[in-house]
C-alpha cells in the first residue's frame, strides 16, 4: 500500500534529503581537496628539499644527511644499495608514495645524478593517523547538517503551507450561499493564488448549479402536487358516488393507492434532491414504535395484512418526519406485498428494525410481485437510497429465513 504523507511531512523529509546531500558533498570536497593539497604540497617541498640537498652535497660531501623522525635520507652508489630499505631500493627516479600497513603515508623523492642516488623521505604516519580522525569528523558533519536542515523544515513547514492553510479556511468559509466572489484578492499571484482562481471558479460554476437545482426541485414540487391534489380530490369525489359499481370502485381503489404512491415518489425525490444542510434543519427526533403503530392502523391495502409490533415504545430517531414516514411506510407495504398472507413480524430494538417475512435477494423477481403491473409502487434500490441519505444501513436477507434488518442512526430511547 502506497504511503501518503501530509504537505508537512513532506518539506521536513525534503529539507532532510537537502541537508544530506549538501552535507555529503562538503564532506567529499573536503576529503578530496585536502588529500590534493596534501600531495601537491609534498610533491614541490620534496623537489625543492631534495634539489637543495644534492647541490651541498656536490659542494660539501660532508654534508650531514637529514636523520629525524619525519624527514630523513638516503644516499647510495648506483652498485651498493644494501643500506636502503627494499621497498625504496627498486624505486625508479621521481616522487613516489608508499602505503605502509595501511595506516602510513611516506613520500619518496628519488634522484639519481649517474654515480649515486638519493633518497629524500618524508614519513607522515601521524599525519595519516589523523584522517581517520577527519573522515569521523566529516560523518559528524553530515549528521549535523541533516539534524540542522530537518529542525529548519519543521520550523519552516508551517510558514510554508501557511497560504494553503489559509486558502482552505477561505474556501470553507465562502461555500454557498456565503460565497467570496473576491477569492483570489486575498492570495499573491502565485502557484496558490492560481489555485484560488480555480477554486472561484469552480464555485461559481457550483453555486450556479445549485441554483438551477433549487429552481427545479421548487418548480417540480409545484407543479406536481397540484395535478396530483386534483386527481386525490377527483377520485374522493368518485368514490362517494353511488351510482360507480364494484368494478369502477375498485378501479378508484387502485387510482387512489397510485396517486398516493406518486405523491410518496414525489416527496422522496425531493427529499433526495435538497442540500444536506436543508435536510438536517428539518430534523427532530421521531417516536419509531409510534410511527409504525400509526402506518399499521392506516393500512388500505385490501385485505388488511396481519402485523405483529414489538420492541421498546421510548426509541426515537433523530430525521426529518416524512422521511422517516416513507421508509417505514414503504417497508411495511412491501412486506404486506411479499409475505403471501403470512403475519408480518416488525421488531423494534435500539440496535436496529427486523421485518419478517422477507424474501431472500435472488427471490424478490418471482411471481409475488408481479412487475408488469402499474401500481407496484416505487422499487426497493429507491428505498436503499432514501436510507442511505438517512444514514440508515439496510441488510437485505442472503438467506431464507433471515429478516431485513434495517439499522438506524442517531438512535436513542426518550
Amino acid at each position: 500500500m502506497r504511503l501518503r504523507f501530509t504537505l508537512r511531512t513532506r518539506i521536513v523529509l525534503a529539507f532532510l534529503a537537502f541537508g544530506v546531500v549538501l552535507s555529503s558533498l562538503f564532506a567529499a570536497v573536503a576529503l578530496t581537496s585536502m588529500a590534493d593539497f596534501e600531495r601537491i604540497l609534498m610533491t614541490e617541498l620534496l623537489q625543492v628539499e631534495t634539489s637543495n640537498l644534492i647541490a651541498h652535497l656536490h659542494t660539501q660531501p660532508s654534508t650531514p644527511l637529514p636523520a629525524s623522525q619525519r624527514i630523513y635520507a638516503y644516499v647510495s652508489r648506483a652498485s651498493d644499495r644494501h643500506d636502503v630499505p627494499a621497498e625504496m631500493a627498486a624505486l625508479p627516479p621521481g616522487t613516489h608514495i608508499l602505503d605502509r600497513e595501511g595506516d602510513r603515508e611516506t613520500y619518496v623523492a628519488v634522484s639519481d645524478d649517474g654515480t649515486q642516488r638519493l633518497y629524500f623521505v618524508i614519513d607522515l604516519s601521524d599525519i595519516a593517523q589523523r584522517e581517520t580522525f577527519l573522515r569521523w569528523l566529516m560523518a559528524g558533519v553530515i549528521l549535523i547538517g541533516t539534524l540542522v536542515s530537518g529542525a529548519l523544515g519543521l520550523l519552516l513547514a508551517g510558514r510554508l503551507i501557511a497560504p494553503v492553510q489559509r486558502l482552505a479556511q477561505w474556501v470553507e468559509a465562502s461555500a454557498p450561499p456565503r460565497r467570496d466572489d473576491r477569492l483570489r484578492t486575498h492570495f499573491a499571484n502565485d502557484e496558490v493564488g492560481a489555485l484560488a482562481v480555480a477554486f472561484e471558479h469552480y464555485q461559481a460554476r457550483l453555486d450556479a448549479f445549485l441554483t438551477r437545482e433549487r429552481e427545479f426541485t421548487a418548480d417540480t414540487s409545484h407543479e406536481l402536487r397540484s395535478p396530483l391534489s386534483v386527481i386525490q380530490a377527483s377520485v374522493d369525489l368518485l368514490a362517494e358516488d353511488a351510482t360507480v359499481g364494484p368494478s369502477g370502485q375498485r378501479a378508484i381503489q387502485r387510482v387512489r393507492r397510485r396517486t398516493a404512491e406518486l405523491t410518496d415518489l414525489l416527496d422522496t425525490l425531493l427529499y433526495l434532491a435538497r442540500h444536506e444542510t436543508e435536510v438536517a434543519i428539518v430534523a427532530e427526533p421521531i417516536p419509531v414504535r409510534a410511527t409504525w403503530q400509526r402506518l399499521v392502523d392506516a393500512q388500505t391495502m385490501p385485505p388488511s395484512t396481519p402485523v405483529q409490533l414489538h420492541g421498546d415504545a421510548s426509541i426515537t430517531v433523530l430525521a426529518p418526519q416524512r422521511a422517516v414516514t416513507l421508509v417505514f411506510g414503504q417497508l411495511l407495504r412491501r412486506a404486506g406485498e411479499l409475505s403471501d398472507g403470512a403475519v408480518v413480524s416488525i421488531v423494534i430494538a435500539s440496535t436496529g428494525i427486523e421485518l419478517s417475512p422477507w424474501p431472500q435477494v435472488g427471490e424478490m423477481t418471482n411471481a409475488r410481485i408481479d412487475q408488469r403491473r402499474s401500481d407496484n409502487g416505487f422499487g426497493l434500490s429507491l428505498i436503499s437510497r432514501l436510507c442511505e441519505r438517512l444514514g440508515w444501513t439496510v441488510r437485505w436477507p442472503q438467506q431464507s429465513g433471515e429478516p431485513l434488518t434495517l439499522t438506524l442512526a442517531d438512535s436513542n430511547h426518550a
